[in-house]
């Protein structure tokens, strides 16, 4: 099977968080010949939902090409990364006992060099809210805020409402394991083991069983060019060929399989390309 294609808007500001964050997060390889390093590190995201709405609040439809340059200009409002040279006169007392036996002390001063590495945020919406300058533009962004894009193809994972509990979001990341870039295909969501996981919708089993990196996973064909990933679960309830309905117990979720926490991992691929399960998974109660 032909592994999907990455894509969507997390190619336009991710990116720049993740290096920003890399780069504040590696001053001691960048910076060296400091005697101390000092970290004051601001926490790294934004509200993809609230981005989409604002661009689309803002211009209708729109390339990426065509918002570029305002997108890099909100996320030079949003943050601001320094690196601060700091030097501190310190000192040591050293001791010695002259030919006569006589003991003598001398305190030796020197300089300490420290950087200071800051990492400043705003809030996202704080930086775009007064970007909508019309009322036509702010009372469009609401209406969009409300709806979370209305083009979920398929059924909550879960009864409950998802959205607060991830904990790593689609798109160029930290990874949580190596501390290096990598591009996230799913999402993840903070959940106790043993959770009920639902099918999305009337689908056909096409995976199931210990793929790799994904622990025990489903992988699920639910028509019309739309499949969906289920990964790090405990247990599988479903095998290949099967056929599931919406809202159906599937599989158990939370055994991570590593240091991340338990978790499930979820991924939703249209007509082979990625797909950010925030805007085409529903989050909320069904």
């Amino acid at each position: 099977m032909k592994p999907p294609t990455k894509v969507g808007m997390a190619h336009s500001y991710l990116p720049h968080e993740t290096d920003l964050l890399l780069q504040a997060l590696n001053a001691a390889d960048t910076h060296p010949g400091y005697d101390e390093y000092r970290y004051n590190i601001a926490a790294v995201g934004h509200d993809p939902y609230a981005m989409l709405a604002y661009l689309t609040a803002k211009h209708d439809n729109f390339t990426f090409a065509k918002v570029q340059g305002e997108l890099q200009n909100i996320f030079n409002q949003q943050y601001s990364l320094t690196f601060t040279r700091i030097v501190e006169v310190r000192s040591y007392t050293i001791h010695w006992t002259d030919e006569d036996g006589n003991r003598h002390s001398e305190r030796i001063y020197y300089n300490y060099y420290i950087l200071q590495t800051t990492l400043t945020a705003r809030p996202f919406e704080e930086v775009i809210l007064p970007l909508l300058t019309t009322q036509d533009e702010q009372d469009r962004y609401e209406i969009y805020m409300f709806l979370h894009g209305n083009r979920q193809y398929l059924g909550s994972p879960f009864d409950f409402c998802w959205l607060p509990r991830v904990t790593s979001y689609y798109g160029y990341r930290v990874h949580p394991i190596s501390g290096e870039k990598d591009y996230h295909t799913g999402v993840d969501i903070a959940v106790s083991i043993g959770t009920d996981i639902q099918a999305g919708g009337k689908g056909v089993v096409l995976e199931s069983g210990y793929n790799g990196g994904y622990g025990l996973c489903l992988l699920v064909d639910y028509g019309n060019g739309i499949s969906a990933r289920y990964a790090h679960c405990s247990a599988l309830l479903k095998g290949v060929g099967q056929t599931v309905e919406l809202g159906e117990i599937i599989a158990l979720s939370g055994n991570s399989g590593n240091s991340t926490g338990p978790h499930l991992h979820v991924e939703c691929v249209k007509n082979g390309r990625y797909l950010n399960p925030l805007y085409f998974i529903d989050g909320t109660i069904n």
